[in-house]
């Protein structure tokens, strides 16, 4: 059985829908941190990474709508999973996919320095406990 994880261009179309979410759990962080702690620049620049691929957010939903014929306003689990999981060639045939992949890219590099800077800030890797428990 082929899911959307075969295809890494599915991966585009889920990083632009979890933006939101990360964008709003890092002005969290940000908010809650010194200003002069030097994780709160490595956070900061995350979220500017992150910020550019959430512009693209509201295109991606009206294409998903369009795609799928969901309606605009439903937050159903069917409707929201339609959004978050799409074939790869569904999401490679979106207008602005190569722009939102390379934004995706350079999220994924930020999101990585921010989590090593994280265990040093932390004392531990909590996504070491989710490892094993996997």
């Amino acid at each position: 059985m082929t899911t959307t994880r075969d295809d890494p261009a599915s991966v585009v179309g889920e990083g632009v829908f979890d933006s939101e979410a990360v964008h709003a759990s890092l002005m969290d962080l940000i908010g809650g941190l010194a200003p002069q702690r030097p994780l709160r620049a490595t956070a900061e620049d995350t979220l500017a990474a992150v910020s550019a691929l959430f512009v693209f957010r509201l295109s991606w939903l009206a294409y998903c709508n369009e795609a799928f014929g969901l309606d605009p306003e439903a937050t159903d689990s069917r409707s929201e999973m339609c959004r978050r999981w799409v074939k790869g060639e569904t999401a490679r045939a979106w207008p602005y996919f190569a722009h939102a992949e390379a934004a995706l890219a350079t999220v994924s590099k930020k999101i990585t320095t921010l989590q090593e800077e994280l265990v040093d800030f932390c004392g531990h890797d909590i996504t070491a406990l989710q490892q094993r428990a996997a």
